[in-house]
């Protein structure tokens, strides 16, 4: 039998209870229609901002709270697009939220949900199709280039999305485009030539990003993604292990800068559009090699890897 004390003490725990739920519900800010997905916070380590024989020339740590457009344009490919396309994001624990959820969003020309996305560089004709602009109403902005160095992000992405996009392009018209990632659609690099000569020369493919992270991990936890140019070519890395090298003769092609876009583009699906897209990026730097690296470093050293284990 359960004394009268017993029975008071439960109905005051049940109690406390509801009412916590209901202060917690009623107190917290909530997205409307958005299926939340379980996050899992671990991941791969960041890397150490400083890296012995390279130089730190560029960076966003996306601390918030507003977007720095001394580094990004906050605009999809300007020109390309009439209307544009305006970023919609937000900043939470260190980290960039671009998103496809909001209620300006539209379902862009191609079909995505919609497209969010920042960019370091833009001109008349640079990816694909301008015929809905001028050039005089496409000025050339530059934010950042540059060819020879390494680029990295930490990043993952969030809900059913068609995909995200670390891309590189050549800053000038109809340049030709890297894609560090374009997962879950195309988790693999790939080189794109828009009008330009080969592009790249040759191609060796070393590992899959499968093979070293699964779709599930890179999707609830962060993750690291690499672009390393040297003169005879470049490099692509995931987590610090190399996924694919090729050769490539900048100086015959002018040895033009590269640009940098962050973006995502949301589900094709519509049954997918009250699901939360988002592409979380905890960081993007860029670093050139130090011209008179220490003579206390050895080779090794001035690359800038640390350790894969997990």
């Amino acid at each position: 039998m359960i004394s009268s004390h017993a029975f008071l003490t439960i109905a005051i725990w049940s109690a406390n209870i509801l009412l916590s739920t209901h202060l917690s519900f009623a107190g917290t800010p909530q997205k409307p229609n958005i299926t939340e997905p379980s996050d899992n916070p671990k991941g791969f380590p960041e890397n150490p901002i400083k890296k012995v024989g390279w130089d730190l020339v560029a960076n966003d740590e996306f601390d918030g709270p507003k977007l720095n457009e001394e580094l990004w344009i906050p605009d999809y490919l300007p020109g390309r697009y009439v209307p544009p396309y305006p970023p919609h994001y937000y900043f939470t624990n260190g980290a960039m939220h671009l998103t496809v959820n909001h209620p300006e969003a539209r379902i862009s020309n191609s079909g995505y949900q919609s497209v969010s996305s920042i960019q370091t560089y833009n001109c008349y004709n640079l990816h694909l199709d301008y015929s809905k602009s001028k050039p005089e109403d496409v000025p050339t902005i530059n934010k950042f280039t540059q060819l020879y160095g390494w680029y990295e992000i930490r990043a993952k992405h969030v809900g059913p999305m068609h995909h995200v996009a670390f891309w590189a392009l050549e800053a000038r018209p109809k340049g030709s485009e890297i894609d560090i990632t374009e997962d879950p659609a195309s988790p693999a690099p790939n080189w794109h030539h828009w009008g330009s000569p080969p592009f790249p020369a040759k191609r060796k493919r070393v590992k899959s990003y499968d093979a070293i992270t699964t779709k599930k991990q890179r999707a609830t936890e962060f993750h690291i993604y690499a672009l390393e140019v040297h003169h005879d070519g470049a490099r692509i890395y995931h987590d610090n292990q190399l996924v694919e090298e090729v050769t490539m003769d900048w100086k015959q092609r002018g040895e033009t800068p590269l640009m940098f876009i962050l973006g995502i583009y949301g589900s094709k699906r519509k049954e997918d559009h009250d699901k939360k897209q988002e592409y979380v990026i905890d960081y993007f730097r860029a670093y050139r090699k130090t011209e008179h690296p220490s003579k206390e470093g050895r080779e090794e050293d001035a690359h800038p890897h640390i350790s894969t284990e997990r």
